[in-house]
This record gives C-alpha cells, structure tokens and sequence, in this order.
C-alpha cells in the first residue's frame, strides 16, 4: 500500500473530464480492481487475526473484543465486493464488460507507475491506518509524483487494451489522487457523454440485487439518473445511503484504532500479554517474479499445496462471478444457482482455506515461526466465455479439480494437515467415497457431463468435503 497518513491531503487539482465510451469504460475497470484489492486487503487482515485465547497471548476478554475486529473487517470487505457489483452494473449500462480480475499485490514497481498499490498485510496499526487513508474521501493513495501532467496533447493509450498488459484497461494520464476523486472523474463521463449515445447496453445485463441479497444497496442503471445514483451510492453520498456506504471502511478501521490503542496502553499498564495478531507474512505467493518484489515466498510443501488449492477455488469464484455478471442465455433460475454457488464457494472453501493458510508455516527453514495466509491468486487472468454451455461446462470442470485436489491433499497428509491446523470442525468428517471421487460433481445445481446422477455431490458438499 502506499505510504499515506490519514491526516495527508491530495493536491485537489482540477480533474479532466471523461468524454468517450473507451476511456469511461477503462476508469470503471481501474475502479473495479481497486474495489477488489481493498476487498481482498480487508480480509486478509481479518483472517491474520486470532480466533480465540487458545492460540496464546490473549485472554478469553481480549478475544472477544478481537473477533469483534474479525466481524467489522469481514464487513467492511462484503462493502467493497457490493461496490465491484455497482460498478460491473455501471459498466454493462455502458456496453463495457465486468472487470472481475485478480489484483496484483505488490508495490508499484515505479513513480510513474499506474498501478494502485496494494499489499497484503496482517493486522498492525499501520495496516489500520493505511485501510482507513484509503477510505478517506479526501486522502491522496496517489502520490503527486505519480500524476500524469495533464494537456490536450495527452491521450488515452492505444495499447491499453492489448493481451500483453493481462486484459488489464488503463486510463492515462492520471489526474486523480483518491477514490473520490476517481468516482469524481467516472461521474464527469455519465454527464459528459450524449445520453442516446452512452446507455447502450441491454437492460436484462444488468445484475438482479435480489439474487446478490443486496436489496436496494444495489441500483440497476439504465440512464444518466441512475447512473448518478449508483455513484453516490458507492461514494456515500445519496440520501438514503446506508452508514456502511458512506466512508464504512474508514469508520470502522477508525474504531478498531482507538479499541486497539487502549487495549495495547491497558496490557501495558496492567503486564498481562495482548498478542492478537498471528506471524504471517505480506504478500503470500507460491512463486515470484520481479512483479512481486516484496513478497513472501511460501516453500513448505504442504502450505504450497494448499495455497495452490485456495488459488484454484479462488479463480473459480472469480470465473463464476464473470459468468453471473457478463451472462448471456441464462435464465434466472440459472442466475440464482451461480448466486448461491458463489456466496457458497466463498463461506464453505474460501473462508477457512484462507484461515487454515494464517496457521500454516511459509517457510520453516528460512522463516521460522512465520506463517503463510492466503495468496488470492498468482495472476490476473479471468478468462471470459461468450456461450452459456461452454462456460457453465469450465466451471464444472474446475470445481472438480478442486474437490480432487481437495481429496488428494487430505488423504496423503491428514495428519501433518490437522497439526497444521487444516482439519477444522464439522470440514474433515465428510471424506469423499471411492465413487464420489471418480464421478465429476453436480456443483452448480446441474450434472456434469458424463456424471452419475447419484454420484454427484453438491456445492454444499465440495464446500466441506473441500478438506482443509
């Protein structure tokens, strides 16, 4: 993340508005990446927590108050994730493609880069203060040196869209600082650009809040009104806005800042230990690259593995969240099976893969006592399928793989596994049967090609079958 404090302010210059579909569109994915990073950021944190006073150095009191932190943190990521479903909405209304991509956690590689900074990092008052300078409407996470002078000579790069930069969309120059100021800046393009010309995507495209249990923090954009709408929402300006949508990251990492000042000032005070916080290292990453300068290197076999299985599920979370926003003949019954499959995924396989990788060791030679935590991917690429059959039909075939590599992982190292803390409760009772792990499982409400009808196992199934 960068250096910021959260008294620093940006260099309110004036902002260029947008006035073309392209670079409206390439912005909106910029902020998409953005909203995941901070996603992903949060619950790190939240994941490098310790659970209860069983792991050491807290009392059952001090446990409490740190689930507490859990709670709030976890939150504040669900806000960003309904903020990336805003944007994908935004970005159908316009006739762009969602930009469901896995950000890159590293540090930009220089001062002129474009890239928003991001890191990984396990919970410490630095890392709060960083979260919350990012929530900050008026806090700069660009430095001024990475700014972009802005003229009529400066134009949108041609070679943004190219393969080679990963399906990744840039907007250059960039005359923003902050995430208002980019919302500021997407705003400029829905009131620069003709009505008749812009809002050419068809309104089905749009996401179903009902289907995402988002209710009304959701806005189906269809014209410039609702387009404005939906950017207040994101930006906490409407007046209906929730008190999560209006600087909710920001509050809430305000909060845990003061109860963790008191709490280190009262051990202080008192001598008893306050230790909430597990040794884990930034930037896990089973292999690295000059891209990712600054990570750790996860080497032991074990945690290699499951890190490769958290990846796998994790990009299968991604393809299906592509398919459920970019969907094509779906039906709505199909749209509510990748739904529930989703929120399924993420609370059954994602949420304590990624908790059984913060008890792991990355790398007990060179790093001892060091912990490894959840990568969220090694790359960024989503592949994105135009028909209906042939990505419903990759989706199946991956979360295969996973209940495979889940089974494999724990039948060959159950017991170095529940030492390290992967056999959670209520995960390790449901073995896969012989027949189970030959037939393919029906994991989004449809049978695989060539399975067993009986033979097929359900979302809900992977989900604790998927052995940590």
């Amino acid at each position: 993340m960068p250096e910021t404090s959260p008294g620093s302010k940006s260099d309110r210059s004036p902002i260029k508005p947008v006035t073309t579909r392209e670079d409206l569109i390439s912005l909106l994915a910029h902020a998409s990446e953005l909203e995941h990073g901070l996603a992903c950021a949060y619950l790190f944190a939240a994941y490098s927590l310790k659970n209860d006073a069983s792991e050491g150095g807290l009392n059952e009191v001090q446990a409490q108050m740190v689930r507490g932190w859990r709670r709030r943190l976890a939150q504040a990521s669900v806000v960003r994730m309904s903020h990336l479903a805003q944007i994908s909405n935004l970005l159908s209304a316009i006739g762009g493609a969602p930009h469901i991509t896995r950000p890159t956690f590293s540090m930009p590689t220089s001062a002129a880069s474009s890239e928003v900074g991001l890191t990984l990092e396990p919970f410490s008052q630095l890392t709060i203060d960083r979260l919350a300078a990012y929530e900050r409407s008026d806090t700069a996470f660009v430095a001024p040196e990475q700014r972009s002078t802005v003229d009529a000579g400066q134009t949108r790069s041609g070679d943004a869209q190219a393969s080679g930069n990963g399906g990744r969309l840039e907007l250059f120059p960039i005359d923003y600082t902050t995430v208002k100021d980019i919302y500021d800046k997407i705003a400029t393009g829905f009131r620069s650009i003709p009505v008749e010309e812009l809002f050419i995507g068809p309104p089905e495209a749009q996401a179903n809040p009902r289907l995402l249990n988002l209710g009304d923090q959701l806005i189906v954009v269809i014209d410039q009104a609702s387009a404005s709408a939906a950017i207040d929402r994101i930006v906490g300006r409407s007046e209906g806005a929730a008190p999560s949508d209006a600087d909710a990251g920001s509050g809430v990492c305000d909060t845990i800042r003061t109860e963790y000042a008191a709490a280190v000032a009262d051990a202080q005070q008192t001598g008893l230990p306050f230790e909430p916080v597990r040794s884990v290292g930034i930037n896990p990453r089973t292999r690295l690259s000059e891209e990712t300068a600054g990570s750790t290197r996860l080497v032991d076999p074990l945690t290699v593995a499951a890190a490769g299985l958290f990846n796998d599920a994790y990009d299968t979370l991604l393809l299906m969240l592509q398919r459920f926003f970019a969907h094509t003949e779906e039906a709505d019954a199909d749209l509510e099976r990748l739904a529930r499959s989703c929120l399924r995924l993420m609370n059954s396989v994602i949420r304590p893969l990624g908790e059984a990788l913060m008890r792991m060791p990355a790398d007990s030679a060179s790093l001892p006592g060091r912990c490894a935590g959840p990568p969220f991917g090694d790359s960024g690429n989503v592949p994105e399928l135009l028909h209906q059959a042939s990505a419903w039909a990759l989706i199946d075939e991956r979360l295969w793989q996973c209940a495979v590599a889940a089974t494999t992982l724990r039948s060959h190292t159950e017991t170095d596994a529940g030492r390290a803390g992967l056999c959670h409760p209520g995960l390790g009772q449901w073995p896969l049967s012989r027949d189970q792990r030959r037939d393919p499982p029906d994991l989004v409400g449809r049978a695989h090609p060539g399975a067993a009808t009986n033979g097929s196992l359900s979302l809900w199934q992977l989900g604790h079958q998927a052995v940590l």
